[in-house]
């Protein structure tokens, strides 16, 4: 377990309270640095549930170190929705792309719901509510093998069109991260022009 103190504050797994954990003869350790918090942790091996549904034998890794935003956010792990991809222990894919593979869920759809005011954020992994749709949905392909990156026509912002696009460039879609990138020029000139303060 963590003994960090930010870990102390959250729920934790303990994989000495379940029987169904199991982790490999030769431990698999990782360090995973994000822009405002680094995780370190071992791989692990246990049945995950998600509601009434148990997907037994799901790899994840289990924190044993954290430093940064969470030791103090409030949240107890991370859900990752990564695309699939090579690592020097073979292809690593999400819990979610598992259960996929295995037939729990018959889509490969996720859909976030952030909420606004006091409405509640959700995620929802199947498919996606109906009832949350703003407009008909646009789907785009995907670009790249390891990133959910996507061709953009243009940027704007409001109902402005920034004219930083014109030529078709790309972008990264990351619900894992609060923050904002893009190259320097482009950044100046959305900053200048919008009066975005940054810090």
């Amino acid at each position: 377990m963590c003994s960090d103190a930010g870990c102390k504050n959250q729920h934790q797994y303990d994989h000495d309270d379940s029987p169904t954990y199991s982790a490999p003869s030769s431990p698999i350790e990782i360090t995973v640095e994000f822009g405002s918090g680094t995780l370190e942790g071992k791989l692990a091996r246990d049945t995950l549930y998600l509601g009434d549904i148990a997907a037994p034998n799901i790899e994840f890794y289990e924190v044993t170190n954290q430093r940064g935003i969470f030791n103090e956010g409030e949240f107890d792990g991370i859900f990752g929705l990564s695309k699939p991809f090579d690592s020097q222990y073979g292809t690593q894919k999400s819990a979610f792309d598992v259960m996929v593979e295995r037939g729990i869920f018959a889509k490969n759809i996720f859909a976030f719901s952030l909420g606004r005011g006091s409405s509640s954020a959700y995620l929802t992994l199947g498919g996606y509510n109906q009832d949350e749709l703003a407009s008909e949905i646009q789907w785009f392909k995907v670009i790249h093998p390891s990133y959910w990156m996507i061709e953009l026509d243009k940027v704007y912002l409001g109902d402005e069109d920034t004219k930083l696009c014109n030529n078709n460039c790309a972008a990264i879609i990351d619900s894992g991260t609060s923050l904002l990138t893009a190259p320097g020029t482009d950044l100046q000139v959305m900053t200048r022009k919008h009066f975005i303060c940054l810090s």
